[in-house]
């Protein structure tokens, strides 16, 4: 390009606390791009990419048309994500979301906000993201209590589970009172487990203020602090396996505090796991009158079984936690402890495992776990019925044609699985399979597009392909095409440049019987690229003959019907060596017609070059 402007910026009044914005994230700043619509969700209260504050508190409001899987997460580059997931959390509600955002101190941070169809597992998609801005150094915040997955709110296993919390009926209350109710609908079979945790305290050390009385499905708390509370609801099964958290509230208690204020306890720290090989064992220590309990999670999306598993031994002494991963990611281990016959669980310690070791074979895996609970078990397992084993089998090849990524095993899978009947499917594996199905088939059409010229086909592409809910899948294939259509009309843009040449122009050109040196190799170039050959062009009369030509011949005409296809790289190096002594400065000085065949000419020399490199 051209240099076309400048500027010289003199800081007069410097500082010391200044620091870097964060990275640009790949969809933009601002609600407005458009991946909002895409999942029902729309911007209430902020739509532009940036906010600024003076109080360090921030509520981004946005409408909700449809069920939807939500996350957020807060970035910087003065601290960790971990530090900022305690200043950041989701309320969610039936018809609307709420970003609750506050900052510890000065500073600039980024937003960003996740969406995925409801119970719809795997990595999320970014909808949206905002710079927030806070100048105020005088006034600094204390971090929240821990949230699990920083939402308040119910999740869509609670609605899976049949489990319900009648009250309060907003998951982000106001109280004067240190007394509080959670009223819990539930079937006799489900287990409840809760945790309470305050900014002063890493979690509920007892009963003494949460109270689980199941005949009533009540739960009594006591908040002996001023202060924000989280209360987290979990099921569980009754041996100590895999938690499910299923409701979050914040409780903002304004009551006078009846116990002795302490100073922040921070929560314990994430210890980071690397596997290639899906799996992780985990030893914990514990005392006699533990039980050791653990919820697992994708830290930018829903974990289910297709995805990852957890298992616990406990032999009363010591506790190890059994991981397996089938997918590339990262997941986050949650591990709580239990008194015996009571219903509170304490945190005791975060995990963060990262899979990089691409797809597990996940019937391998069942397989050998299957062989161990033969060897170690006398009892013959209950039998499936066929129609029982018909129905996992099919499930199971759906899941395994999701992992393979294979088109043609993918839509077998799903015709078998659709010509089977109405098959239960809670966990939504059809509706997976055919997104996944759906991504592939995209990706191969914009791999297809970015090769061809045709810039309306590329346009409808790139309008279906951000349709798609693909949870950034497509982001590199979209970002490619994007970058080839933008060429393309550059290209065309330079061709309607000379299309739109008036004759004095070109006849300007004609009128030269010695020309200055950069139109006649300008020229002699372009008409190179357009397929004459240097016999053609023996002298600059040859060359004027040439640009004289009307009809079907003429210069314009032929310019507009050139096909860069058609362009072999021996005849664009040929006319490269020509033009690239020349500036455009050069040129312009001498003609500004000849300037316009030589940006059209450079261009068409650049295409064909990166065509050839990508043969």
């Amino acid at each position: 390009m051209d240099l076309v402007c400048s500027y010289i910026i003199e800081c007069v009044t410097g500082s010391d606390d200044k620091e870097p914005l964060p990275d640009d994230p790949a969809i933009g700043w601002g609600a407005e791009t458009g991946h909002l619509s895409a999942f029902g969700i729309k911007p209430v209260t902020h739509k532009t990419g940036t906010i600024t504050t003076t109080t360090g508190t921030v509520d981004i409001k946005f409408s909700l048309s449809q069920p939807v899987e939500l996350m957020c997460l807060m970035l910087s580059n003065s601290h960790t994500k971990e530090q900022l997931d305690q200043y950041i959390y989701l309320e969610v509600t039936n018809e609307e979301c709420i970003i609750h955002v506050t900052l510890p101190k000065k500073g600039v941070y980024a937003c960003e906000l996740f969406a995925n169809e409801e119970g719809l597992p795997g990595e999320m998609q970014n909808v949206c993201n905002y710079v927030i801005k806070y100048h105020n150094k005088k006034v600094t915040h204390n971090p929240l209590p821990y949230l699990p997955r920083n939402r308040a709110g119910a999740f869509t296993k609670a609605k899976e589970l049949g489990v319900e919390v009648v009250t309060p009926t907003c998951p982000v209350v106001v109280t004067k009172d240190s007394k509080f109710e959670v009223q819990v609908k539930a079937s006799d079979d489900i287990i409840l487990y809760s945790s309470l945790h305050h900014c002063e305290q890493k979690s509920t050390a007892s009963n003494q203020q949460v109270c689980y009385i199941k005949e009533e499905g009540r739960f009594d708390l006591t908040l002996e602090r001023s202060g924000t509370y989280c209360f987290a609801l979990y099921t569980g099964s009754e041996n100590g396996s895999q938690l499910q958290n299923v409701y979050n509230c914040v409780i903002h208690n304004q009551a006078e505090s009846t116990a002795k204020q302490s100073g922040t306890s921070e929560l314990p720290k994430y210890k980071v796991i690397h596997t290639k090989e899906g799996g992780a064992q985990l030893p914990i220590s514990k005392s006699s009158s533990e039980n050791i309990l653990a919820s697992m999670s994708r830290e930018r999306g829903l974990a289910d079984e297709s995805s990852c598993k957890v298992n616990i031994a406990d032999d009363g002494k010591k506790a190890t936690i059994d991981i397996k991963v089938f997918e590339n990611g990262v997941y986050l281990v949650d591990v709580y402890a239990r008194s015996n016959q009571e219903s509170t669980v304490i945190l005791k310690e975060r995990y963060k495992v990262i899979h990089e070791g691409g797809v597990v074979n996940k019937k391998e895996v069942e397989v050998e776990e299957k062989e161990e609970e033969v060897e170690s078990e006398d009892e013959t397992p209950e039998e499936e019925s066929e129609e029982d084993v018909r129905i996992r089998e099919l499930k199971q090849k759906l899941l395994d044609a999701i992992a393979s990524g294979d088109e043609q095993s993918l839509a077998s899978a799903i015709e078998e699985f659709k010509a089977a009947g109405d098959i239960p499917d809670p966990k939504k594996i059809l509706a997976r399979a055919e997104r996944e199905l759906q991504i592939i088939r995209m990706r191969r059409r914009l791999v297809a597009v970015t090769q061809s010229e045709d810039i309306e086909e590329l346009e409808e592409t790139l309008i279906e392909a951000n349709s798609i809910k693909h949870r950034g899948k497509l982001d590199k294939e979209i970002a490619a095409a994007k970058k080839r259509l933008e060429k393309l009309r550059n290209m065309d843009e330079l061709r309607n440049a000379v299309f739109k040449l008036d004759q004095r122009t070109v006849a300007e050109i004609k009128s030269f019987s010695s020309p200055p040196e950069p139109i006649k190799i300008v020229m002699k170039g372009t008409l190179l690229l357009l397929g004459n050959t240097k016999g053609d062009m023996k002298d600059w009369r040859s060359i004027v003959a040439l640009i004289g030509k009307t009809g079907k011949e003429s210069l314009k005409r032929r310019v507009m019907e050139f096909r860069i296809r058609n362009l072999t790289m021996e005849v664009a190096d040929e006319a490269k060596q020509l033009l690239s002594p020349m500036s455009l400065t050069e040129v312009r000085d001498a003609s500004t017609g000849a300037a316009t065949f030589y940006l059209w000419s450079l261009a068409m020399i650049e295409e064909a070059e990166q065509r050839h490199e990508k043969q």
